[in-house]
Formats: structure tokens, sequence, C-alpha cells
């Protein structure tokens, strides 16, 4: 069959309760599928096993074909928080011999040429995942290969004032001396707000002292006016005055006052 450039090679799928997954690029075999389960809220992601984590079932086995994976565990294909990846890592082998005036199978032919083209797509693929240098700078070979393992243990790979990376402990003790410092203003703001927040709440806290003495001072005014009050009216019960208004023969209005003490 002919191979041509695919879309993409990788299928994304977000569990939903569908357990058969499909994928669209070509495979020759299952061992060249690759099949990741992400967790999206811890972060964890593991590889898939085929037979015991799903199973794989492709168009046509005889030529690099599409097919699908369905999986197997309910509780994988039912939990939305759960991501699982279909990709290819097709196997760098060419397991077809040919031999000398030996009559040439073209399909045979034809599938090993598949497969050294899915390589190739495959290394692209890979080489586009890469942290790697644009095109329009030149790389000399040196420049982008580690130190050995000795000579950077307990450094930082970083970036020096030309853009070039470089591996070194200078890096790493800046790194450490920008997070305490950063560390160290973060905590102090932190202090400052705690105390800026308990100074509102002491001073919130008086204020509601203030108000309760107040409260407590008119409801004793309050009571003291209701005595006083009570007073009165018990003292105009006591002195009690009668005015009686009367008349004389002659017409002269007189004025009887009685009462009692």
């Amino acid at each position: 069959m002919t191979i041509v450039e695919p879309d993409s090679l990788k299928e994304v799928y977000v569990m939903s309760g569908v357990a058969e997954l499909p994928f669209n690029f070509p495979v020759a075999q299952s061992k060249d599928l690759l099949v990741y389960l992400y967790d999206t809220v811890l972060g964890d992601e593991s590889v898939l096993i085929e037979d015991t984590d799903y199973t794989f079932d492709q168009t046509d086995p005889s030529f690099p074909t599409t097919g699908s994976i369905t999986i197997l565990d309910t509780a994988v294909y039912e939990n939305t928080e759960l991501q699982v990846t279909i990709t290819r890592d097709t196997e760098l082998v060419q397991e077809y011999d040919m031999e000398f005036e030996q009559d040439m199978n073209p399909v045979q032919l034809e599938f090993e040429q598949d497969r050294q083209c899915m390589m190739a797509q495959d290394m692209v693929e890979a080489d586009r995942n890469s942290v790697r240098f644009p095109p329009s700078e030149k790389v000399e070979n040196s420049d982008n290969i580690l130190p050995t393992k000795a000579v950077r243990a307990n450094s930082l790979l970083g970036f020096d004032e030309n853009g070039d990376f470089s591996v070194s402990e200078d890096l790493l003790d800046e790194a450490v001396d920008k997070a305490v410092e950063q560390g160290t203003a973060e905590a102090e703001g932190y202090a400052n707000s705690a105390s800026a927040s308990a100074s509102a709440s002491e001073a919130s806290a008086q204020d509601s002292l203030d108000y309760a003495l107040q409260a407590q001072t008119a409801q004793a005014g309050a009571e003291l006016a209701e005595t006083n009050v009570n007073n009165v009216i018990n003292n105009a019960s006591i002195n009690e005055i009668n005015f009686f208004l009367g008349s004389r023969v002659d017409s002269t209005a007189t004025l009887t006052y009685g009462g009692r003490v």
C-alpha cells in the first residue's frame, strides 16, 4: 500500500464511557503501537500493556493499516479524569531476508518499504517533540553536547548572555539565592498582612467593646428615667389636689381648695 504523510501520529481521548478508541494512522503490527494513560488531576502517566490493559484490532493485518484499541478496565474508560493517548513507534528492524536468485515476494517487499517510510515518519515526529535549536542558528557539534555526569552534577542547565546554553554551578547558586530572596520577601509580606489583619481585628474588638459599654450606659439611663417617671406618678397620686369652683348669691365667683397631703 502507499504510505502518505499522516495528519497526526497521535490520538488523544478523554475517557467518557467509551471503551473502543480508533487510531487513524497505519501501523504494521500491534507492538508498534504505544498507549499512554494520563491522570489529569494527579499528573501521573503510565504505559498501558496490550492484552492486559487493552486489546488491539487492525483493519487488515496483512499490511500496515489503521485500527482501534479497546480498554478492558471499566474503571478506566468511565473515569472522566483520565486521558488515553495512542501513538506509533515503529520497530527499527528489517526482518525480510532476500536471497540470491530467490523469487521476490512483492507483497512482502512493499510491506518492508511501508515500514521504512513509517520509521522515517516516527523519527520526524520525535524530532518535532524535542527541544531544538532554530534553523537560522548555526550550532557546532561541541555546542550542544552536555558535559559528563560527573561534571554536570549539582549544576543547572541554563543560558548565558549570548543565548548559549551551559551547565554551571554558578547558575544553580544564583537560582537558589533568588529563590531564597523571593521566599523571604513573600514571608515578610505574609507576616505584614497577618499583623495588619490582627491590628484591624483588635480595633474592631475595641469598637465592639465601646458599643457594648455605650449600650449598657443607655440601658442604665433608661432604667433611671423609668424610675423617675414612676416616682412622679406616685407623688402625683399621693399629693392629690382638688379645686372646686362655686358661686355666691351676689354672683361673685368663689374658688374653694380642697385636697390632701
